[in-house]
């Protein structure tokens, strides 16, 4: 793959300063591809397991609601993934201090010289951070999912939830006309 080829010239070391230029900036360019498809697929999953449809109709349904609302989805996902991740490393940050205060107060014997201390507290933190992480996917997953139902059909928000859909009206005016609706709001 590309990828393959850009990973082996940056590794051979090479003093050809402009052969390296290239593969960094090929590198980057494959980045921004990959953090562009994983977006893309985020939401054209979620078509697949809202509507049942198959791929190639709901990544065109997807492509669609992107140019549509491109810009509110890419907030949607930066706001939503930003303030998980803070929530995920804030609660690894209270497991950690737990485990450094059970180190601290009960003074386990096989931590006697305190050489356990340090990998035990980065345990307790990788760990937790990994499955609050977990467990807040689905958060995202259910945010993702309430953005392209609102925006693929936002008369069942209508519907089934009138006071929050006028204040999403009110705020967010854009929003509430449907991807394949014509304006009735």
């Amino acid at each position: 793959t590309v990828r393959a080829v850009v990973r082996a010239i940056r590794s051979q070391g090479d003093d050809n300063v402009v052969l390296q230029l290239l593969a960094c900036c090929a590198d980057c360019i494959l980045g921004c591809i990959e953090a562009i498809v994983e977006f893309f697929n985020k939401y054209a999953y979620v078509e697949i397991a809202m509507y049942g449809k198959a791929f190639v109709p709901a990544a065109k349904d997807t492509w669609t609601l992107i140019k549509d609302r491109g810009v509110d989805a890419l907030i949607n996902d930066c706001l939503i993934g930003n303030v998980l991740q803070m929530g995920a490393f804030l609660c690894a940050a209270v497991v950690a201090l737990v485990a450094w205060l059970y180190i601290t107060i009960t003074k386990p014997e096989y931590n006697t010289t305190g050489s356990y201390t340090a990998p035990i507290i980065i345990a307790a933190f990788v760990l937790a951070m990994s499955m609050f992480m977990v467990l807040l996917k689905s958060i995202d997953s259910g945010a993702a999912t309430t953005f392209v139902c609102l925006a693929e059909d936002p008369d069942a928000m209508a519907r089934n939830n009138p006071q929050l859909f006028a204040m999403v009206r009110e705020a967010y005016p854009q929003v509430v006309r449907g991807v394949h609706a014509v304006e009735r709001f």
